[in-house]
């Protein structure tokens, strides 16, 4: 497999529907993640649609940790090049040190990651740009109540915030510790995320378990500023074919901002617990009646929608290492609320699987 994704560019375009990504953003794409290792791009990258835009347009997210030491590698030498304290200095110490340990490694708040996402904007940034990276982590649950050890949400900020080279905010982390002290039983901190090349600072806390008969309460808690109402009927427009969601909050020093996500998931098509493997469990059928009714709402263009439909699907590598399949589906649906608007987003991944022993050399 080649050294670098900018190599197999043109071969890897094929992936992925022109409706979706094309000309000038396949560019773009290519600019911002080019450099990056072939092998963990293809293995487990996900791709951000905005629907209602209609230039071909798509954010890029890769998996870094666990399993990827080519790419963790590019990260710490690069830090490593870098000013000392700078924020690629300290991404790459934050990467080089989960590694070193092992995220399930009993030591520190590692064994807490089950794991860790590096997100490129591309659709707001200019070909020249190169901003940095946002971060997010993703946490394992407790196995119990009682179980020792537990991070508090509010050190896990804390180390997030450092991994990005933002000074530490006292405030910051206390108001994320109260959305979390502000969950039902069953709700859960699912991920927390950082975006440092954006112009306004904020913590993106994803939670789970949390039912619609759970959100109005834990909004106003929360001293969300938005109209509910505005969520709910969402909720209800959406439940029949997108019956799981996560809420999506923007937190900083003052409180959760306007802007609420939704993030809703399907019914996978086989016998398994959602969310595990949700992507790689769901195909076509599922999707056209999500995909018919965002263009009936106007929420999706027509070529969007085409392009969605179409990505869902199988494709063959043949490489100088071997056979490779690789595995594309769909994920999940975003809706951002503010005000009385509402944005949408399709959510998409890649994931390059072996089907021969030699593979694993290659990797």
């Amino acid at each position: 497999m080649s050294e670098s994704f900018r190599l197999i560019s043109r071969e890897s375009r094929r992936f992925l529907p022109d409706e979706l990504v094309d000309g000038p953003a396949w560019d773009r794409l290519v600019h911002r993640v080019g450099q990056l290792p072939t092998w963990p791009v293809l293995d487990r990258v996900f791709f951000e649609f905005h629907l209602a835009e209609p230039a071909p347009l798509a954010d890029v997210s890769v998996r870094v940790l666990p399993g990827h030491p080519r790419l963790t590698d590019y990260y710490v030498r690069r830090g490593m090049a870098a000013q000392p304290d700078s924020r690629a200095a300290r991404l790459g110490s934050f990467l080089g040190r989960m590694a070193t340990t092992g995220m399930l490694s009993p030591a520190s708040t590692h064994k807490w990651f089950n794991n860790i996402m590096l997100e490129y904007d591309i659709t707001d940034v200019a070909l020249e740009e190169s901003p940095d990276p946002g971060l997010f982590l993703g946490l394992r649950p407790a196995l119990s109540p009682e179980e020792p050890t537990v991070p508090s949400p509010g050190d896990v900020v804390a180390e997030l915030a450092n991994a990005v080279g933002w000074n530490d905010d006292v405030a910051e982390r206390s108001v994320v510790e109260r959305v979390v002290e502000a969950l039902p039983a069953r709700g859960q901190l699912d991920h927390v995320g950082a975006m440092p090349g954006r112009s306004k600072r904020a913590i993106r806390v994803i939670v789970c378990g949390i039912s619609q008969k759970d959100l109005p309460d834990l909004l106003e808690r929360v001293n969300w500023p938005g109209r509910v109402r505005n969520v709910m009927d969402v909720l209800a427009d959406w439940s029949d074919v997108l019956p799981y969601f996560r809420p999506c909050f923007d937190v900083s020093s003052e409180g959760p901002g306007p802007r609420l996500g939704l993030e809703m998931f399907p019914k996978s098509e086989r016998k398994g617990r959602w969310p595990v493997g949700d992507w790689l469990t769901t195909g076509r059928n599922t999707w056209l009646p999500v995909v018919k009714r965002l263009e009936d709402r106007k929420m999706c263009t027509a070529r969007k929608g085409r392009g969605l439909r179409a990505f869902p699907g199988v494709d063959r590598i043949l490489d100088e290492a071997g056979v490779f399949v690789l595995h594309k589906g769909l994920n999940h649906v975003k809706f951002t609320i503010q005000g009385d608007g509402v944005q949408s987003k399709a959510y998409a991944g890649l994931r390059l699987l072996q089907i021969n022993p030699e593979a694993t050399a290659a990797r």
